[in-house]
């Protein structure tokens, strides 16, 4: 485990703000989608490609989400969605794409990525039922 080693002897004061971790935010986001009453609020969200384009593949999908960078905060209202196919496009840009399948029948997601193996870890266009 990594270690602060602090050697002065003075007390250390201040305040740290800790930011949220891309691969918890994703999958919260992901999991936004099961939803079908209320919103769904996200704190300490950082800017990240990945959750920008993660943002935008839920809007395809019909949800409505929106980030406030200020107060670094994501909230998603997925009342509304009703897409059911994941625009291959943006699933291209992420692996994270692949824990889009919530509380739909029949979502169609494209996957792009090998395992390390080599193999195809899953089929080009995997339909979850």
């Amino acid at each position: 485990m990594d270690s602060f080693v602090i050697e002065g002897g003075r007390p250390l004061e201040g305040t740290v703000t800790v930011e949220g971790v891309k691969n918890v935010i994703l999958p919260m986001m992901c999991a936004a989608l099961m939803a079908d009453e209320g919103v769904t609020v996200i704190n300490e969200v950082p800017v990240l490609k990945d959750i920008g384009v993660l943002q935008k593949l839920i809007g395809q999908l019909g949800a409505e989400s929106l980030y406030d960078p200020a107060k670094r905060t994501l909230t998603i209202d997925s009342r509304k969605a009703d897409k059911t196919v994941a625009p291959y496009e943006l699933v291209k840009q992420m692996r994270a794409s692949f824990s889009l399948p919530g509380r739909f029948s029949g979502v169609s997601v494209s996957f792009i990525f090998p395992c390390r193996a080599g193999a195809p870890s899953v089929t080009d266009r995997s339909t979850f039922t």
